[in-house]
């Protein structure tokens, strides 16, 4: 028997790159990356107009685990 999921059931993130709703991505450290974004880092060079966007929207989670943790994240 197979489940259907109502929409209700669906769940959306917030992604940390683009600020979308999105169902579908990975959790990286209790913060959300749409599979959009997540492709588009991966075949990112650094030399983009968008990499530094990414790398400061990125540095959150660095300064999240610095305000849960004791501040000794290494950049």
């Amino acid at each position: 028997m197979s489940h259907l999921l109502k929409k209700e059931d669906v769940q959306l993130n917030d992604c940390l790159i683009c600020y979308s709703a999105k169902e579908r991505g990975i959790h990286v450290i209790g913060s959300f990356i749409c599979e959009e974004c997540e492709r588009k880092m991966v075949q990112m060079n650094v030399e983009d107009q968008s990499y530094s966007l990414i790398v400061n929207r990125l540095g959150k989670i660095r300064d999240r685990l610095r305000q849960e943790g004791n501040g000794e994240v290494q950049s």
